[in-house]
């Protein structure tokens, strides 16, 4: 039989990150040891890193659920360089950069082999995700997803599926998603904390 933990002693350690509910969840699963704190606490890294950087980035997902490396991402980024050069000069022309920072910029361009928006979000002159968003309102390329399914580092389901955990907004999303308990299981689970109230 598993030992059922002591709620005392996860309340002190990860139960603050979780929600109200996601609380009351986690502790019902516990207790009858449909999950463990092991998976609980994957949970509480994979909301900890969401919340640090405000989004779940399609190429951080990937790159820890082990389908691509940070390489890949590089070489994505690098592969879209000359356009992105290109975008950063009308940028700079229609003031949205700093003509100073765009001079600190191809200094440290010119001596280093990184890509350009990895550089920006680096000098804190824009971030990623602002550039990326700008360029892509402007210019038809390919999204990181379409062009890793293009050059064949991952598969259309591998990119559905790292979409689906870039979608996931609480504890019952993230089991359901990674086959920890059916979405039957939840429900039932649920009902019966309803029924307890």
């Amino acid at each position: 039989m598993t030992d059922i933990p002591d709620m005392d002693d996860l309340e002190d350690s990860y139960f603050n990150i979780l929600d109200e509910d996601e609380r009351a969840l986690a502790k019902a699963l516990l207790k009858e040891s449909l999950i463990t704190e092991e998976i609980l606490q994957k949970f509480v890294d994979f909301k900890i890193s969401r919340d640090e950087t405000g989004k779940t980035y399609l190429g951080e997902v990937l790159i820890n659920m082990g389908m691509i490396k940070d390489g890949d991402v590089e070489e994505y980024m690098k592969e879209h360089d000359i356009q992105h050069l290109e975008f950063l000069e009308t940028l700079a022309n229609e003031g949205y950069i700093l003509p100073e920072k765009l001079v600190e910029f191809r200094d440290v361009h010119d001596t280093m082999e990184v890509s350009v928006v990895s550089l920006l979000d680096e000098l804190d002159i824009m971030t990623k995700d602002h550039f990326m968003k700008l360029f892509n309102n402007r210019f038809r390329g390919f999204k990181l997803g379409e062009w890793l399914v293009l050059k064949k580092k991952i598969t259309e389901d591998d990119l559905d599926k790292a979409r689906r955990v870039q979608k996931v907004n609480g504890l019952a999303d993230y089991l359901e998603l990674n086959n920890y308990c059916s979405n039957d299981v939840l429900a039932k689970v649920k009902e019966k904390m309803l029924s307890a109230t």
